[in-house]
């Protein structure tokens, strides 16, 4: 299982971010309902010196629709909607 490959745009909202980035990577629109407090942050340390700190959150979506003709990144060839209590 892997997660959206894309990053924040310089001053947009995270709850935002998730939701264009699912429906560029999927054709799914989702509407992002609350942060889910499960973080994780990771620290990496390139050869050519450069640092880059990672951090990771999560949002629990509801499902608004899909439209797979509407897909802009083509890497991702499945994607599964999972139920999730909390």
């Amino acid at each position: 299982m892997g997660t959206s490959r894309g990053k924040i745009k310089f001053g947009e909202e995270p709850n935002i971010t998730i939701e264009r980035e699912i429906y560029e990577e999927t054709g799914v629109k989702v509407k992002a309902d609350r942060l889910i407090p499960i973080t994780r942050t990771c620290i990496r340390d390139y050869t050519s010196g450069l640092k880059q700190h990672t951090i990771l959150i999560a949002y629990s979506c509801s499902f608004l629709g899909q439209d797979l003709q509407d897909r802009k990144d083509h890497h991702v060839e499945q994607f599964a909607w999972i139920p999730f209590g909390i």
